[in-house]
């Protein structure tokens, strides 16, 4: 749940060794002590940490989260997308947030079926759903969230249907395969 965070604090945490750096030259010229100079850039960067935090975080969340578009598996940029696609899909729209993702990819269908038996050999110990339990390729209709409308998807429709691996948390993909347009529905949550 806090993984999105990472990035913001190593950028704070890095921005902050640079403060407490310039605030102890700053007052070496004032201050003879360089015990009371690295105390004053050590207080000040600890006052600023939280701020700074939450504005880097607001700076880039709108690069990471939000509605993206990408030619191929090897384009996206977020590894929590990228390692929950085919290597072979294509024509890539996503809806990503700090929790979960939606996402829209082409992939033939022999291909997808080999990906998630792969899937389910690298991970499928470790599911709390065993595979035996799990849709694979089952017949049903799509999915009512307004992300897959939005990815192009009709929830009316026929699609096969695949679950899992899931994490201890139940996060883990859950898809939805058009066989005829060749185009795959995909949510994934995580914590």
């Amino acid at each position: 749940m806090l993984w999105s965070l990472v990035l913001p604090f190593q950028i704070t945490v890095a921005l902050s060794s640079v403060l407490i750096a310039a605030v102890y030259m700053v007052a070496r010229h004032q201050i003879a002590s360089r015990a009371l100079c690295a105390m004053m850039g050590v207080v000040i960067a600890g006052m600023a940490f939280v701020p700074l935090c939450l504005l880097i975080n607001v700076i880039v969340s709108p690069l990471r989260f939000g509605h993206f578009r990408a030619p191929d598996t090897e384009s996206v940029r977020l590894e929590q997308v990228r390692k929950y696609l085919p290597t072979s899909a294509s024509k890539i729209e996503m809806i990503t947030t700090p929790h979960h993702h939606h996402v829209r990819f082409q992939v033939a269908q022999p291909q997808l079926v080999t990906w998630m038996n792969g899937l389910w050999d690298i991970a499928g110990q470790h599911s709390p759903m065993p595979r035996s339990e799990a849709a694979f390729g089952a017949l049903t209709s799509g999915d009512k969230d307004l992300e897959f409308r939005t990815l192009g998807m009709n929830p009316d429709a026929e699609f096969m249907k695949f679950e899992g691996p899931y994490q201890g948390d139940w996060g883990g993909p859950t898809l939805w395969y058009d066989s005829e347009s060749e185009t795959a529905w995909q949510y994934v949550g995580y914590w």
